[in-house]
């Protein structure tokens, strides 16, 4: 039986989640299952589409409280398309579709894809409803997925989830499209590609590995490097690039075909997904950590490294001269035993055909929803307080255009006591004018010429 499945996340953009979604929705789609994928329109929106999804531009919002009007139209999109499995991607999704699913009694999988230390305890501090509806969230699934080991323990210590409620299933690439895409060329070790979010987040990470390709530049004056990317760190890393006079470095811009673009690279450098990518295109490949240099992916650290999603969290500090030293020395031998070797063990363990396949299954639900009861009484009690709240509105407006109303009758009052006033004081201005002209001499004067005037008339007449 086909599932008609709908995925939920913040956006489709570049990034760790989103190739996991692209991935996944592509596993499902050549299966024969329906893709729905809720998100704001990015840069896979209409790779996605090519691939037979439908794709609606959705804004999921992140506040401190259930959003209800989101819920109803997440409702109707479950009622429309026939929806019987909700995949919720993002925490900022919760707030939305976990109330829609359970109110629609349709099962939905729990995602977790945090890999950074302290990101539930940011969520619990911003906006207090987690702090109480991450249990209730990760309870309630009917499947919980976790892309790491790391993952999957901080749920079970941090909401007290057992473990058997939780699966692993890491990120994994489709090897078909890589294979496809692929130009085998020699590696001369000169061409450096740097694939990151351009963001304060990831500001230790790009610091590394623009430090890294600066040291080996120094050694390999050829070498050059070009950075994938873009957010709002953009322009502080171009302005250090430049104190640091640093040569050789274009920054890319955005890529909607990371795959291809690496063919014209020898390293790779970054993080997580990147470098999951980077060895299916059998490129060296250098984790650069959040924090400290990481090193070499190789047959001798890969297996470690793919626990902790290749994030390089699990792995020892190398510095950059020991990185250096090691690339520098290894021969083309070396280097072509290095990628096939990587490139087997992935496609061993991250084939998203199989990986993936078990999103295909159709799993009989039977949990039932634990204390629906009380997120119906919740939701309808933040209903009546929308309501109320929007009624508060209503009236602060009503009293602001009657205070407004007031403002204005009195300045009208005002202007009219100052036009009196005024007139008043011409009035009295022309009262005193005319009393000078008929106190003058020349009146005087004028008034008895005036007087004789007339008596001549009156003896003529």
């Amino acid at each position: 039986m086909k599932k008609n499945v709908l995925i939920c996340l913040e956006r489709l953009d570049i990034g760790g989640v989103e190739t996991f979604v692209l991935n996944q929705a592509t596993v499902l789609l050549s299966k024969g299952h329906t893709v729905v994928i809720l998100a704001k329109k990015g840069l896979y929106t209409e790779k996605l589409e090519q691939k037979g999804a439908i794709c609606i531009d959705f804004t999921f919002t992140l506040e401190s409280n259930f959003d209800i009007e989101k819920t109803k139209q997440i409702q109707e999109i479950i009622r429309k398309y026939e929806i019987n499995e909700v995949h919720i991607n993002q925490f900022p999704c919760i707030l939305s579709a976990m109330p829609a699913s359970i109110l629609s009694k349709v099962p939905y999988i729990a995602y977790s894809h945090s890999i950074i230390s302290g990101t539930y305890e940011w969520f619990m501090s911003t906006f207090d409803i987690y702090n109480y509806i991450f249990r209730y969230y990760f309870m309630n699934a009917y499947k919980i997925v976790a892309i790491t080991q790391y993952a999957k323990n901080e749920i079970i210590k941090k909401f007290q989830i057992h473990e058997n409620m939780i699966e692993i299933i890491n990120n994994s690439i489709d090897f078909k499209e890589t294979d496809m895409i692929r130009i085998q060329k020699k590696n001369n070790k000169k061409k450096f590609l740097l694939i990151s979010r351009l963001s304060k987040e990831k500001e230790k990470s790009l610091y590394n590995g623009v430090e890294l390709f600066n040291a080996y530049q120094k050694k390999v004056k050829d070498a050059n490097l070009a950075i994938i990317g873009d957010g709002d760190y953009k322009e502080i890393l171009q302005n250090y690039i430049e104190e640091e006079k640093i040569k050789n470095v274009e920054f890319k811009g955005v890529s909607t075909d990371i795959l291809k673009d690496m063919n014209d690279y020898d390293i790779v450098i970054g993080l997580d997904r990147c470098i999951l990518e980077a060895i299916a295109m059998k490129k060296i490949s250098i984790i650069i950590g959040y924090k400290e240099l990481k090193g070499i992916i190789t047959l001798n650290n890969i297996e470690e490294a793919s626990i902790e999603n290749f994030s390089g969290n699990n792995l020892l500090i190398k510095s950059k001269e020991q990185i250096i030293e090691e690339l520098i020395n290894y021969t083309d031998d070396e280097i072509e035993k290095i990628v096939e070797e990587n490139y087997r063990f992935t496609k061993k363990r991250f084939d998203a055909q199989i990986n993936y396949d078990v999103f295909t299954k159709n799993d009989k639900f039977k949990k039932k929803y634990e204390d629906i009861d009380i997120l119906k009484y919740i939701l309808k009690q933040q209903e009546k307080m929308d309501i109320l709240i929007e009624q508060i509105k209503n009236k602060n407006s009503c009293i602001e255009l009657y205070k407004k109303q007031i403002i204005e009758k009195e300045n009208c009052i005002s202007s009219l006591k100052i036009e009196k006033v005024e007139s008043e004081r011409l009035q009295e201005v022309y009262k005193q004018e005319l009393q000078k002209i008929y106190g003058s001499k020349r009146w005087k004067y004028t008034s008895q010429i005036a007087k004789m005037v007339n008596k001549i008339r009156r003896l003529k007449g």
